[in-house]
């Protein structure tokens, strides 16, 4: 609560860029809402903002290994939940082609070591999401499905909401 806020009821949103590549690994921060943008900076809307993806995550869970074992040192890909890189045809295999036959990641850590620019090019925002099973005695012998998602919404691309202007529907 402050004088800008007597009632402790504003919401105040934070923009950071990612300008490279270097900047590329970020983190799910349950406590802000986090969210991510993928802005075209070119364009504006009637509201002065740029039109953009959001990408909302909802299954954001860390790895819970140390980043010394075997698996983590080959797909370090998995430490963050969202990586950008400028767009490569050839990068398609965050883990790098073969990630349970290497010892070493061939794929992310590898795309951002040359630190390209993000600004004003074609990106590729990389999302990890899942979970951790912690099994139960109701997985056994059969284990049931776990069901994870995320929203790619659109931000800002009509000047106003396209549905006012949908016929009302009248019952008599």
């Amino acid at each position: 609560m402050s004088d800008d806020n007597p009632h402790g009821l504003a919401v105040v949103t934070d923009t950071t860029p990612i300008r490279s590549e270097s900047e590329a690994a970020r983190d799910f921060n349950w406590a802000a809402q986090r969210t991510w943008k993928v802005v075209n900076p070119n364009r504006v809307n009637a509201v002065g903002t740029n039109p953009a993806y959001q990408l909302i995550p909802s299954a954001s869970i860390p790895p819970l290994m140390d980043p010394g074992t075997p698996q983590y040192l080959r797909a370090p890909v998995i430490g963050h939940t969202v990586w950008v890189t400028r767009q490569h045809e050839e990068e398609r295999w965050p883990c790098g082609d073969y990630p349970t036959q290497s010892t070493v990641d061939h794929g992310m850590t590898r795309w951002i070591a040359d630190d390209e620019s993000l600004e004003n090019t074609d990106v590729v925002l990389w999302y990890v999401f899942g979970i951790h099973h912690v099994t139960r005695v109701e997985d056994w012998p059969v284990m049931p499905v776990d069901t994870i998602a995320f929203w790619l919404k659109p931000f800002g691309f009509f000047d106003r909401n396209p549905a006012l202007d949908v016929a009302p529907n009248h019952r008599d």
